[in-house]
């Protein structure tokens, strides 16, 4: 006869490890994003910024990628997401391997799995989007050349995803476990004694409320002293979008890093750091090489100039970290970004002594999460719509916001699909 007691700790079990793929196929799906909106907008203002200027201005990279540098970027970090699958799933040597030496092995290469992920969800939604854009220009719909690519690069996300929670669960469960875990707890509290101020009550809402009003003044400042420089309302609307979105990149980043550091673990800070610096590498780049072609002047001036816009877009992230990280002194409140990190810590030391339990998210509100995603889908979006809105009536939870916004999403999308497939012999006439 089957315990009850085990059949709870594989539901709990089940939970986390959802909870926790779900969130890292949500950071990789938040960066791919981001970079394939540098990529489409800059190609735009590449593109819009020559004809305005009455020359032709050489596209800097495709706005997507084609099939076959999707292909070519699949070959390449398939083999690589089942490499890491299978180096994460080895067992270490007890001899020539101790228990801090495989933990730390496991979360090196579970910090590379999350760049792969991030390559891999870039590469799904780019080859997407290009295939979209050929097949429609064409005016041909090639199933296979549209989802080919993009299938099997989401099918990778997820294989480097999943190597990158084992490596994250196996490293927790074996510091919960290790008799080490009294040695950890007196470690974090010693680095929350390196905290300056004394301890915020409300952590998140201070960063939130700091962030967005010295991110406000901050990005606003910058914005017009590069109009000044450019004097191009395209690229000083860009440079706003992307110095918020690496402004936005940058606090979530240093949320990570600083407990890391006050914890002394550099190598673990400098993995996290890997992915926002080859976003800021990208941004940078792209963002001088499609400023130089729309900068009046000689090609001396061009350059220099738009090498400062691009360099200039790293300003206000570094400006609004600088200010929410520096201590106001000893004896008064934590810097927000310091506050966070002691909140972090001290639920660490929670789930190390076993006091705290993540609680699993409602099932209503997980419903509701997969009709937003599955929006362009009404027939499907409906039905978890309406599952989410029963599960929620049985439940105690009264928040009403992410069920709003899930019905909203899938009255409009179906509302819009549908207006497109009653007026598709008219705008299909004029393309």
């Amino acid at each position: 006869m089957t315990d009850p007691g085990h059949g709870d700790a594989v539901v709990a079990a089940e939970t986390r490890y959802a909870g926790s793929l779900r969130r890292a196929v949500g950071v990789a799906a938040l960066v791919a994003v981001l970079l394939v909106g540098i990529q489409i907008l800059l190609a735009w203002l590449t593109a819009t910024g020559g004809a305005a200027a009455g020359q032709r201005s050489p596209m800097i990279s495709p706005a997507t990628l084609t099939v076959e540098q999707g292909g070519t970027a699949l070959v390449l970090l398939l083999p690589a997401s089942i490499a890491l699958q299978v180096l994460l799933r080895m067992p270490r040597d007890p001899e020539s391997t101790g228990f801090e030496d495989s933990v730390a092995h496991r979360q090196f290469w579970g910090r590379v799995a999350v760049v792969v992920a991030m390559a891999s969800a870039f590469v799904a939604l780019s080859s997407f989007l290009g295939a979209m854009a050929v097949n429609f220009g064409a005016g041909t719909l090639d199933v296979v050349q549209i989802f080919g690519i993009p299938v099997g690069a989401a099918l990778t996300l997820l294989i480097a995803a999943d190597a990158a929670v084992l490596a994250d669960l196996e490293a927790e469960r074996l510091s919960l476990a290790s008799s080490r875990a009294n040695d950890a707890v007196v470690k974090i509290e010693d680095a929350i004694t390196r905290i300056p101020g004394t301890a915020d009550p409300h952590p998140k809402r201070s960063l939130v409320v700091q962030g967005l009003v010295v991110g406000i003044l901050v990005i606003g400042a910058a914005t017009a002293g590069v109009f000044l420089l450019v004097r191009n309302p395209g690229l000083t609307a860009a440079f706003a979008f992307f110095a918020t979105a690496l402004s936005l990149f940058a606090l979530g980043t240093a949320t990570q890093i600083v407990p890391s550091l006050l914890q002394a673990k550099i190598l673990d800070a400098l993995l996290v750091l890997v992915p926002p610096a080859l976003v800021t590498l990208v941004v940078v780049l792209e963002g001088s090489t499609s400023a130089m072609p729309l900068i009046a002047g000689t090609d001396e001036q061009r350059y220099l100039q738009g090498l400062a816009y691009g360099l200039l877009i790293t300003v206000p992230p570094a400006l609004i970290v600088t200010f929410l990280l520096v201590p106001r002194g000893r004896e008064r409140v934590s810097s927000p970004l310091f506050a966070v990190a002691r909140a972090a810590l001290e639920a660490q030391i929670g789930r190390l002594r076993n006091q705290q339990e993540r609680a699993a998210a409602a099932p209503w509100r997980v419903l509701s999460t997969l009709s937003i995603i599955t929006s362009l889908l009404p027939p499907v979006s409906l039905v978890l719509v309406v599952a989410a809105t029963w599960l929620r009536k049985q439940s105690d939870d009264r928040r009403v916001a992410l069920l709003v916004v899930a019905w909203v999403f899938t009255v409009v999308v179906a509302v819009m699909e549908i207006a497109a497939l009653v007026m598709l012999p008219l705008w299909w006439s004029a393309l």
